[in-house]
């Protein structure tokens, strides 16, 4: 057998043989175990070598275009449940009370054992009893509620009880529930919200505690939608929803006879009825008293909605809830605990039904309300708007937003989806809401129908004086303007330029040197006798702000009987 040199062999392991000799040399090394060998030796001391060297750098178009070949993920698509954002918002409304917190802990050590957490809870649950059918608690009934819990807690802390210290205390907290420090605007927290995947900053402006005019000069503790949620632990549903959550546990606890906690529910469902009922009377309240604050052309229609679609749900579960609590009581000893309860929870339930079916009556003529305020507001004076705090609500707020943002807040820029809340924000502390307009068809008929008004008569700009069709007759110039004139024509022979550019160097009037240009075009004419002669010169002139065919004028006393 005939062995290539080692020359061929390192030549066909380095790759450096032609197409044709490395397939001759594969044929051999598969039969000739000596000349394999010596090529897997060398490539053995190639791999050793490369080994000891280290890692070679990657020439950096080769990691370029291995970069553009090593297919890339594709962005993860962003899910936000919109209960998120809700339960953010809720969530939010702690901040106040998270501070009342901060604030026991800075206080001076003879107020500092009174907790504030459990004072406002107490607070709330009074208020939330008490809402409803006229029963609305003031400060001053809130305030007398909580003296005996201060009462308690100085003793429990050895600290000598001070009745007056207690009444400056308790109405110390409900100044801060009420943001008095801050003339009582909302509380501002900001969260973040998912738009189409990408995230927004938005910001939620929220009450606690209100304070509202009822009548006869009584103002009653309210709270907020959010404080509601929060001390009814509601973080999931809205209003509506809670209220049918509640009215389920209230029937499923009837029936396993757990009456002491249904009525429990039940006096939440009716503090729910309550606030929705609320909510509804406080935007018709607002529609009569300026309607711009309200929101007609989408948020009112959708709240009207979906009242309407609840309150049908909620009659027909209500109406249920009654019905099982009879069939229970008919179970029951009376005059026992448990028929008490039954009947308590029967009672709350049909304040229900009765509060639903008069806000349901209260929708339906929601719109009415509506049309008619449009008309009666629409030439009444507009009320002084809210002014804004410019530093913090407008400049601030500028400051920190992109420039696009700001320049869409300033300019009024609307209708672009990329520009989040903050331009909307800072343009409604600029701009107050302003009601929709909205077409009458019963007063665009009654217009049409309405007799024509005569057109006033309107202005026009005066014409230029023309001298040709119709010549206006000199002698109705007034005696003087007629006296000063003569003397300028009865000079002798001239042109009328040169007489006008005489008149008007001597500051004679405007009519002097009219009165002038008329009497030399009426010797012109020649109509009536006149010691005053004219011819045309066939030149034209421009003087004394007059100008035309020039003539030649000549004075003569040989007809006394031509007088101006």
């Amino acid at each position: 057998m005939n062995h290539p040199d080692r020359a061929k062999l390192l030549a066909y392991a380095a790759g450096r043989l032609p197409e044709a000799e490395a397939k001759g040399m594969e044929a051999h090394l598969e039969t000739c175990a000596d000349c394999a060998g010596v090529v897997d030796t060398h490539l053995d001391e190639v791999v050793a070598l490369g080994r000891a060297l280290g890692p070679a750098p990657v020439p950096v178009e080769w990691e370029d275009r291995l970069m553009r070949q090593v297919p890339r993920p594709e962005p993860r698509k962003v899910t936000w449940p919109p209960a998120l954002a809700k339960r953010s918002r809720v969530l939010l409304a702690l901040e106040p009370l998270l501070a009342l917190r901060e604030w026991d802990a800075r206080r001076d050590e003879g107020t500092r054992h009174y907790d504030t957490i459990a004072l406002t809870l107490r607070a709330f649950d009074l208020i939330v009893e008490s809402s409803g059918f006229g029963a609305e608690v003031n400060e001053e009934t809130v305030i007398r509620e909580l003296l005996p819990l201060l009462h308690q807690m100085d003793l429990a802390a050895g600290v000598p009880p001070d009745r007056g210290q207690h009444a400056a205390f308790a109405t110390r907290l409900l100044s801060r529930l009420r943001n008095d420090e801050e003339a009582r605007r909302p509380f501002r927290a900001t969260y973040t919200d998912f738009d189409q995947g990408r995230p927004v900053i938005r910001e939620v402006a929220f009450h606690l505690l209100e304070e509202q005019f009822i009548d006869d000069e009584r103002f009653a503790l309210r709270l907020s939608v959010e404080a509601t949620n929060l001390f009814l632990s509601a973080l999931d549903f809205e209003i509506e929803d809670a209220q049918a959550a509640l009215e389920g546990v209230i029937q499923s606890q009837i029936e396993r006879g757990r009456f002491e906690e249904a009525v429990q529910f039940a006096r939440d469902a009716r503090a729910r009825s309550v606030q929705l009922q609320e909510k509804f009377d406080r935007l018709l309240r607002e529609t009569r008293r300026d309607m711009r604050q309200v929101d007609w052309r989408t948020d009112m229609p959708r709240l009207l909605g979906e009242g309407l679609s609840h309150l049908q749900g909620r009659l027909r579960v209500e109406q249920e809830v009654i019905q099982t609590a009879r069939e229970r009581l008919e179970h029951l000893s009376p005059g026992s605990p448990e028929a008490q309860q039954v009947a308590r929870i029967a009672a709350l339930i049909d304040e229900c039904f009765l509060r639903h079916t008069h806000l349901h009556h209260v929708l339906l003529g929601a719109r009415e309300v509506f049309f008619t305020e449009q008309d009666r507001q629409a030439f009444a004076p507009r009320p002084r708007t809210h002014l804004p705090d410019l530093f913090r609500e407008v400049l601030e707020p500028l400051l920190a937003a992109p420039r696009d943002q700001a320049l869409a807040a300033l300019e009024g820029e609307q209708g672009r989806p990329d520009l989040p809340s903050r331009a909307d924000a800072i343009r409604a502390a600029l701009l107050p809401a302003q009601a929709p307009e909205s077409l009458s068809l019963s007063d665009l008929t009654s217009w049409l129908l309405r007799p024509k008004r005569t057109l006033p008569a309107t202005s026009s700009e005066a014409s230029e004086l023309v001298w040709e069709a119709a010549l206006p007759d000199p002698l109705h110039y007034p005696p003087e303007v007629q006296a000063s004139g003569e003397p300028y024509l009865q000079r002798g022979a001239a042109r009328l330029s040169q007489v006008l550019c005489w008149a008007a160097q001597d500051a004679q009037p405007a009519p002097v040197l009219e009165y002038l240009g008329l009497r030399a075009l009426q010797a012109f004419e020649n109509d009536r006798p006149s010691l005053l002669r004219a011819e045309q010169t066939g030149t034209q002139f421009e003087a004394a702000g007059f100008y035309g065919h020039d003539l030649d004028l000549q004075w003569s006393a040989a007809d006394p009987e031509a007088t101006p």
